[in-house]
């Protein structure tokens, strides 16, 4: 099921995008008595941690994952977890056993493999064998880039592990990422879109569900979703 939902701000947007988390939340704390929730970073994370504190959501009975990471240290600017930890941990009351970063300190193969290992063994629920996150963040780049896959490494959307390596194209920085099959395979996937800049990027995701495309890693899993929903201020229709 994809449905997309324009909104006249970024923060009414945002708000929306969140209120779905928390309904998400609340499915999954009736069903089983934990959430598990996969985070993003990026420059939309901090506006998207700011609402989500002021959600009415049991932290408390929520596991957190990364959809993706650099691999910096977690105090680097850069990290993902270290930008959850400042804005978003420090202010409600999750459990920190309930958090699971991945290192991006240590090896990338070798901590893929290790969080893969962790997924598998705390996610049980699945999709055609697949651990199966309750609910998952994503962003869309003005390349067409989600999570940490982009269009120089699309071979990543097919790939079998839960989680691989790859690079930025740009700084050539070595990032982990959810692999498509990962992806896929969440109950509820959340995409936040925001900015003029990335206009071309959505339409032409969007334009690609009809033929299934694979233009894009976007366009793959908008396309592909089991049920994904789109927050945007951009108005593409």
């Amino acid at each position: 099921m994809f449905t997309i939902q324009i909104d006249d701000s970024q923060r009414a947007s945002i708000e929306r995008l969140c209120s779905s988390v928390a309904k998400a939340a609340k499915t999954a704390v009736a069903e089983r008595g934990i959430f598990n929730f996969a985070l993003s970073g990026g420059n939309t994370a901090n506006d998207i941690f700011e609402v989500l504190c002021a959600s009415d959501i049991a932290w408390e009975k929520t596991r957190f994952f990364w959809v993706d990471e650099r691999c910096v240290f977690p105090d680097d600017e850069a990290s993902n977890y270290g930008q959850a930890k400042k804005n978003f941990f420090s202010k409600i009351n999750a459990k920190d056993s309930n958090i699971f970063r991945l290192r991006g300190e240590e090896c990338p193969v070798l901590e893929c493999e290790r969080y893969s290992r962790l997924v598998e063994l705390l996610v049980k629920e699945r999709s055609s064998g697949t651990p199966s996150f309750d609910c998952i963040i994503l962003g869309i780049g003005a390349d067409a880039h989600t999570a940490s896959i982009f269009p120089h490494s699309m071979n990543i959307l097919d790939d079998r592990r839960l989680y691989c390596a790859n690079t930025d194209p740009s700084k050539r920085l070595w990032r982990m990422t959810m692999t498509g099959r990962t992806i896929l395979a969440a109950k509820k996937i959340l995409v936040g879109v925001y900015g003029k800049q990335k206009e071309r990027a959505l339409k032409s995701s969007v334009e690609g569900i009809a033929k299934r495309g694979r233009s894009s890693p976007a366009e793959y899993i908008i396309s592909r979703a089991r049920d994904i929903e789109i927050y945007t201020d951009i108005n593409i229709l």
